[in-house]
């Protein structure tokens, strides 16, 4: 797949052109809870050591909002590997916080008991950051794999919507305003133009 730079970010071309809005009457949190029999582990996903910070810090909280749903926090909520912190997941690939209607963190900010914000590695997806040799901004596979937005992906079609524009206050919330504007018009460059051949 080819490529773009911006402020030394590698921009992968989907994430370009992708349409994409968020349909979570259809997909109930899907990316949440990727049940699968392919014998795939599905990984929480990466949060920072603040974000896992804040999140230990209202155990009591979140367990009273899972306790509704029938769930509890594991022991560790957060595990490590690589280096990398993630949120810890179930045998199926259930995200520890997930309910059967939603997150409890934005349950939490709802009601505001608490103030913090939801893991920005959530926050971006379907958009995903990995750190190779350089930073890399693509759309992550595992709607591809599992048909998790399916519905996602045709709302944003049948709306207009692209993924860009959904992802903005992520994207600029992880990568600054600069990056985005000149993401922004990068990817209207690149739809507007009549062969797509060049980014």
């Amino acid at each position: 797949m080819r490529t773009t730079q911006i402020n030394g970010i590698i921009v992968h071309e989907d994430v370009l052109h992708t349409k994409f809005a968020c349909d979570y009457q259809m997909c109930r949190g899907g990316c949440c809870y990727v049940e699968n029999d392919k014998g795939i582990v599905y990984e929480g996903c990466e949060i920072t050591a603040d974000e896992e910070r804040l999140i230990l810090s209202s155990t009591t909280t979140l367990n009273r909002i899972l306790e509704q749903d029938g769930r509890k926090l594991p022991k560790t909520c957060t595990y490590t590997k690589n280096g990398e912190h993630y949120i810890t997941c179930d045998a199926k690939g259930r995200c520890c916080l997930h309910l059967s209607y939603g997150c409890a963190l934005r349950v939490a900010q709802r009601e505001g008991t608490i103030t913090y914000g939801n893991p920005i590695a959530c926050d971006l997806y379907p958009l995903v950051v990995t750190q190779l040799r350089r930073v890399h901004l693509r759309v992550g596979h595992y709607y591809d794999e599992f048909h998790l937005c399916d519905a996602a992906l045709e709302k944003g079609k049948h709306e207009g919507i692209y993924l860009i524009d959904f992802c903005k206050t992520a994207l600029i919330r992880r990568f600054g305003e600069a990056f985005f504007y000149k993401l922004k018009k990068r990817a209207d460059d690149y739809n507007n133009s009549s062969t797509n051949e060049e980014l």
